[in-house]
Formats: structure tokens, C-alpha cells, sequence
């Protein structure tokens, strides 16, 4: 009961701490979700700038493009430029007289002059006439331009890049104190069939002031032309978060469809479409721009914020510090036994729930060592005994065989061959009672003779149906291997393979039996070869799963021996080995076995 109450003391203040801070929480994410709720309204407002200086660009723009208008259909210049394109006597004459008609021509029609600083005419003969006053230089920036910049069939209506002009004050019939001017390219035609292109020089200034509020109140907002080169940014690009990528990226989505915005890096992006200039506003503002209005509160709540939760912090220490340590001190150990420690103990003081689950790991650690042990003791036990007996099994088919082929010798009175046979089965027999000593390996030289004993018996019952070839490197065959591994797969080789190759008749018709033992590299190759029957691919299959080899089959005809070396072969070497089975239809079987070269002591310690 005392830990009980020492514990809930411990929940209840936790819960009455936690709610304060929930509190405070809610108080400072308030002004926040004002914001969120609000946000609709909000971006309106900032949409509802953007249009209002675009629409000031476009009134300046669309006035000189009313402009152009004017110029195109004025029955004077049509006329006189009609004189001029027919090279009349008074041509030169008409030249001057329009060259003064189009420095008036803003007068006439109500143009403020900064709007309309001079203006050039080219028609399509190569003619060219400007307005009085335009120098030799802006002449050929303008020439220049039509060169590199503006296409009739592309640019319908094309504002160039400001630039500015080489004498800040133009003196002429306009005059203006504008340091920078921009070109607004148009199509001329008039009503007599007359083309060419009409060229009004600005005031780029003028746009800039429209500006000039936004680059006060250090918006981040980018003025962009038509090819979405900045031409005005209220921010460096070091500065903004307005980058080309983002602008290129944009344009190709069609982002700036006259007016849209989208919101990224915690913030918004908006844009506005001029419609006369096809120029571009593009404006950034943050998320803490946009809630300018509560920033003096979101300061005060992030103050009090601060200070709750560095009381809290003090107060979360001295009040669980004891219990945390031990905790993470229970967390330890258990990763301490879970990589294999499992004598890893510990040691709890808290005199609460804790100290008891404390006492209650310790007793489970002592438990599951103890468990572990004897499960590891069983398990080897288990091993080697599953070992022995797939070493040591042996067909009673064989045995039973064995005796009738002695008893058909010695009816015979062929008591030689009796003695012989006899002999072969004893040293077999000799062979497998040493597994009662848990020796896994046995030499190369020992394998060879257990085989040769095993074929002088089916010698005997199958006379004259095999024959065996040996190809052995005798500098090996004093190497330990895995005991009894080469005898099954010559019995399979013989019985599955060459006595299983029958005629139409049903009669054997006989083959021959390789065994081959050779050295690639610091691997010892071990193989049997036969010309019988084959072995198709499911029988493959179902060898190269086998876990348990014949312990979990022992029905004749089923490979067993195959099964048991590729089993113990699993069990000595895990997958540091090759077990591999070729065989094709009446073509025979090839089974070759690579293990690496280990002494007996060596094989025995790794199984």
C-alpha cells in the first residue's frame, strides 16, 4: 500500500502539471488558430494589394498602349507617312513634318510626358522616323533591340528590359528627369494598308513608385518581364526566398495564370498577371508576416511558454529523477540480456512499484539463464546423437542382400568368395560402429576402402552390370572429411542410376560409376558420376530442401543417402559448403560435393 500511494502521489501531480501546461499550450496555439480561421480573409487582403499595384501598372501601360492606338489610325501621320512610303518631292519634308506631328502627338492626345518620352516609327520599306529629340544612341539601343529582342509574329506587344538612357535629362519636346526608360514594341497599321513597328520610350521610374510601398514595408516581392527576368526585386536574392528555380519552375506549370497563389516554406506565394504588359508580380510573405497583428502577444505567450516549462522541467526532476534512473537502469540491463548477458543484474531503491518490478526481473533473469543452460546442454546432446545415427544408418535392404548373396556362394561352394564377401561386410560393419565415439570425420584413404568393401558385395549380386573408375589425387587422400559421405552416393549412383537403366525388355543394361577426389584452390572436390537413368528436377528440388535427411524419410527408393549428407553437410559446416546435383535424362547423374580442407581435430570442434 505504501508503494501504491507513493505512486499515485506521483501520477496525480503528474496529471495536475500536465494539465497546466495544456493550458498554456491552448493560450499560446490561440492566436494561431485566429489566424488559420482568419486566413481566407487574410490572403484576400494581400491578393487585393497585388491587384491594386498591378492595376496602377496596367492603367500606365494601357495608356500607352491607347497611345499606339491613336498613332495608328491619326489621318495625319497616315498621310504622311503615305507621302513618305510613295518617296514623293516633298517626302523629306513629310519626314520632318511627322518627326514634329509625333513629338506633339502625346499633347494631342492628353499622354502625361513621362508616359511618352519619344517615339519611333519603322516602317516595313526601311524607313524610319522619330520623335524630335531622341538622340543617336537611344536610336541604335532601339535598333538594337529589334535586332536581338522584339519578332512581329512572337511579341505582339513587348516591353523591354529598363536600361538607362546615356543622357538622364532628354531634351526635346518631352521633357523628363527619368534616370531609367523602358520601350513598348507594338505593331503599326494604318487604315491605307502601312505596316511596321511603333516604339514608345517611358519612364521606367514611374513604375518603380508604384513600387516603392512594398520595398519600404520590405515585402519580399520580385517584378518580373515577360521572359521572367527580374527587373525590380524589393529583396537580394541572397536575401528572398524568390529563387529562379522556383520562378522557372512556375512559369513552366503555369503557375501565373492571372492571378493565383499556393502556399510554400511555411509561407505564401502569390502572383498577379499584368494584362496590357505581360509583365509579372511575384510576392513571398512568411507566415509571421502575415500574423503582424499578433506578434506582441505570440512574444508575451512564447515568454510564458519559456518560463512554464523550465518550471516544469525543475519540478519533473526532483520529482521522478529517483525513479527515471532506476527505470533506465532496468532498460539497460534488459538490452544487456537481450545481446546474450544474461547474468546482467541490477539493484533498485525506489521503495515503490518500481523497486518491485526491479525484484521480479532479477528472479526472471535467474529463471532464464538457468533454462538457457540446460536448453543449450539438451540441444547438443540432441545434435550429436541426430548426428550419429545419420552417420551410422545403414539400409537393411542391404544387410538383408548381403546375406542372401553369401548364400548363394556358399550353395555354389564358393567359399573364397564366401570369405570375401564376408569380410567386406564385416569391415563395413567395423566402419560404422565407431560413430559410437561421436567421431564426425574419418580420412579420405579409410572412405575409399569402405567403398571398395561395399562394391566387392554388389559385385558379386551384379556381376559384369558396373564397372567404377577412380580418379584420385593420392597426395589427398590422407585428408580428414566428413565421415561416411562418399559410400551413399555411389550406392545412389548404383542403384538409382546404373540398375535403373533398363531396356525395352526390362532388361539392366549396365553402365559405370566415376569417383573422383581432386583439389581446386584451398577446396577439396568430391564427386560421383554415373551414365544411367537420370534424376528429374523435382526429386532435385525436394534433396536440396531436406533439413533432417532420412531421419525424416526412410521409405526406399526416396534418395535417402543423398538426404543425409546434404544434412550432415548442413550440420558441420552450415553454408560454408556446395552440394551440387547435374543430371539430365538418360544421360546419368552428377553429384559434386566442395568443402574446404580442415584436419579431423578442426572438423570435429566446428560441428
Amino acid at each position: 500500500m505504501r508503494y501504491l500511494r507513493s505512486i499515485l502521489t506521483k501520477n496525480v501531480l503528474s496529471q495536475l502539471l500536465l494539465l497546466l501546461i495544456t493550458c498554456t499550450m491552448i493560450y499560446i496555439i490561440l492566436p494561431k488558430l485566429i489566424y488559420y480561421t482568419s486566413k481566407d480573409s487574410i490572403v484576400k487582403s494581400e491578393l487585393d494589394l497585388n491587384e491594386r499595384l498591378m492595376s496602377e501598372m496596367d492603367d500606365y501601360i494601357k495608356g500607352i498602349n491607347r497611345f499606339t492606338s491613336f498613332i495608328c489610325n491619326d489621318p495625319t501621320i497616315t498621310d504622311l507617312v503615305k507621302d513618305i512610303q510613295a518617296h514623293k518631292n516633298n517626302g523629306n519634308k513629310s519626314e520632318t513634318i511627322l518627326e514634329n506631328h509625333l513629338a506633339n502627338a502625346s499633347n494631342n492626345y492628353y499622354m502625361d510626358s513621362y508616359q511618352v518620352i519619344h517615339v519611333y516609327l519603322r516602317l516595313d520599306n526601311g524607313e524610319i522616323i522619330t520623335s524630335v529629340g531622341m538622340t543617336d544612341s537611344l536610336k541604335q539601343y532601339v535598333s538594337n533591340l529589334f535586332q536581338f529582342k522584339y519578332n512581329r509574329e512572337t511579341n505582339n506587344c513587348f516591353l523591354s528590359e529598363p536600361f538607362s538612357s546615356s543622357d538622364p535629362r532628354q531634351e526635346g519636346v518631352f521633357v523628363d528627369h527619368s534616370t531609367k526608360v523602358f520601350c513598348y514594341f507594338s505593331p503599326y497599321v494604318n487604315p491605307y494598308g502601312c505596316t511596321g513597328e511603333l516604339v514608345v520610350v517611358s519612364s521606367y521610374d514611374t513604375i518603380i513608385n508604384i513600387f516603392k510601398s512594398y520595398a519600404k514595408d520590405n515585402i519580399d516581392f520580385m517584378l518580373l518581364n515577360q521572359d521572367n527576368t527580374p527587373m525590380y526585386p524589393g529583396k537580394s536574392f541572397a536575401d528572398s526566398h524568390i529563387n529562379m528555380g522556383m520562378i522557372q519552375e512556375s512559369a513552366n506549370q503555369e503557375f501565373y495564370n492571372f492571378e493565383t497563389y499556393k502556399y510554400i516554406d511555411n509561407g505564401l506565394l502569390s502572383a498577379r498577371n499584368s494584362l496590357y504588359s505581360k509583365w509579372k508580380l511575384v510576392r513571398y510573405d512568411s507566415e509571421a508576416e502575415l500574423m503582424k497583428s499578433s506578434v506582441d502577444i505570440c512574444n508575451k505567450i512564447i515568454l510564458m511558454l519559456v518560463i512554464c516549462t523550465f518550471l516544469y522541467c525543475i519540478f519533473s526532476i526532483l520529482v521522478t529523477q529517483k525513479s527515471l534512473i532506476a527505470v533506465k537502469s532496468i532498460s539497460k540491463k534488459m538490452k544487456e540480456i537481450s545481446k546474450g548477458n544474461y547474468g546482467a543484474r541490477l539493484t533498485v531503491n525506489t521503495h515503490d512499484e518500481i523497486e518491485v518490478l526491479g525484484e521480479a526481473f532479477n528472479q526472471m533473469a535467474d529463471k532464464l539463464e538457468k533454462n538457457i543452460h540446460e536448453l543449450m546442454e539438451q540441444e547438443r546432446r540432441e545434435q550429436d546423437m541426430r548426428y550419429s545415427l545419420l552417420v551410422s544408418q545403414i539400409d537393411p535392404h542391404f544387410i538383408y542382400n548381403a546375406m542372401n548373396t553369401i548364400t548363394y556362394l556358399a550353395s555354389s561352394n564358393r567359399p573364397e568368395a564366401v570369405i570375401e564377401v564376408n569380410r567386406s561386410i564385416i569391415g563395413i560393419l567395423k566402419d560404422r560402429l565407431r560413430v559410437g565415439c561421436f567421431r564426425v570425420s574419418d580420412t579420405l584413404r579409410q572412405e575409399i576402402e569402405t567403398i571398395q568393401n561395399y562394391l566387392i558385395i554388389q559385385g558379386y549380386r551384379y556381376s559384369d552390370l558396373f564397372d567404377v573408375r577412380w580418379d584420385l589425387d593420392e597426395s589427398l587422400l590422407d585428408i580428414e572429411v566428413p565421415k561416411n559421405i562418399l559410400q551413399p552416393l555411389v550406392e545412389n549412383a548404383l542403384y538409382h542410376g546404373v540398375l535403373a537403366n533398363k531396356d525395352e525388355n526390362g532388361d539392366i543394361m549396365g553402365g559405370y560409376i566415376t569417383v573422383s577426389v581432386r583439389k581446386d584452390g584451398d577446396l577439396l572436390v568430391l564427386s560421383v558420376k554415373d551414365n544411367g537413368i537420370g534424376m528429374p528436377q523435382s526429386t532435385i528440388d525436394k534433396i536440396m530442401l531436406s533439413e533432417n535427411g532420412a531421419l525424416d524419410n526412410n521409405r526406399k527408393g526416396e534418395h535417402i543417402g543423398l538426404c543425409n549428407i546434404f544434412a550432415r553437410l548442413r550440420y558441420i559446416y552450415q553454408d560454408d559448403f556446395t552440394f551440387q546435383i547435374e543430371s539430365q535424362a538418360g544421360m546419368g547423374t552428377k553429384i559434386e560435393i566442395k568443402i574446404s580442407i580442415r584436419d579431423g581435430a578442426q572438423a570435429e570442434q566446428n560441428s
